[in-house]
């Protein structure tokens, strides 16, 4: 009796090994002069539960680690590192297997009085219809409706110190004013019978002297639209066929 529940311990401690192992593996082998933005997880904390990401007492070791709620101010402190954002997929809860997965993605910074973010999702086989949505000032929101071609639809939205824009495909727009906080598109695709997943895609920006500022976009696709909110991170190459997701941050585009 003891050696069987012993041996179903030591499974299950394996199991939430393996789960921390994945969850770890994307920052094994850190990027060097560089900061990563680390999500606040159980809240103020930065090394819990990511007690292996120290840093070194002057906060100038070859990787800083920061939490990610004021993102701007870690960039002008650290004006001439390249900044990352660290994210990982579901719930930090390892005896339950999850997270799923976890990715630590570059960040760009830009700064201009119109900012152009381009993106692409992909739709995977089955998929008949993409409903954009981009919010606006006031519970305000502009829409984009296409039909999946090639496997992706794309659009952009361009940002100014007042107005979102969001352009489709074929080049039509729709306009709402800007409100405080960020930029946020979400893109529901269907399937026939209404089901389907969403993609969301936020994008941390603010106002400098009538410009705008802006981080590329946490991005996330879930299932359940309630999970699109920090549990549900985008990690290139997990999920089924045709899930993708990629951005391009410009500033000042097209000119």
């Amino acid at each position: 009796m003891t050696a069987v529940s012993l041996d179903e311990r030591l499974g299950r401690n394996a199991e939430i090994t393996d789960t921390y192992e994945d969850a770890y593996e994307p920052i094994e082998n850190p990027p060097t002069d560089a900061v990563v933005l680390l999500p606040d997880t159980y809240g103020g904390w930065l090394n819990h539960p990511f007690q292996p990401l120290r840093n070194d007492p002057g906060f100038d070791g070859e990787t800083v680690y920061a939490l990610h709620n004021e993102p701007f101010a870690i960039a002008d402190e650290y004006p001439d590192r390249d900044l990352y954002r660290y994210a990982f997929r579901g719930f930090w809860n390892p005896p339950d297997g999850s997270p799923q997965a976890a990715r630590v993605q570059p960040v760009t910074v830009a700064q201009g009085e119109r900012l152009g973010l381009d993106t692409t999702l992909g739709t995977p086989p089955g998929a008949t219809s993409v409903t954009v949505r981009l919010s606006g000032a006031d519970e305000t929101s502009a829409y984009y409706g296409a039909t999946p071609t090639d496997g992706s639809v794309s659009f952009s939205v361009d940002v100014t110190d007042d107005t979102l824009t969001l352009v489709g495909e074929n080049g039509r727009s729709n306009s709402v004013a800007r409100g405080e906080g960020p930029v946020v598109a979400t893109a529901f695709i269907d399937y026939p019978g209404g089901t389907g997943f969403t993609y969301r895609v936020e994008m941390p920006v603010e106002r400098v002297d009538g410009e705008t500022r802006a981080l590329s976009p946490e991005l996330e696709w879930c299932r359940d639209a309630r999970a699109c909110d920090g549990a549900a991170a985008y990690v290139p190459g997990y999920g089924p066929e045709g899930i993708f997701m990629e951005t391009s941050l410009d500033a000042d585009p097209n000119t």
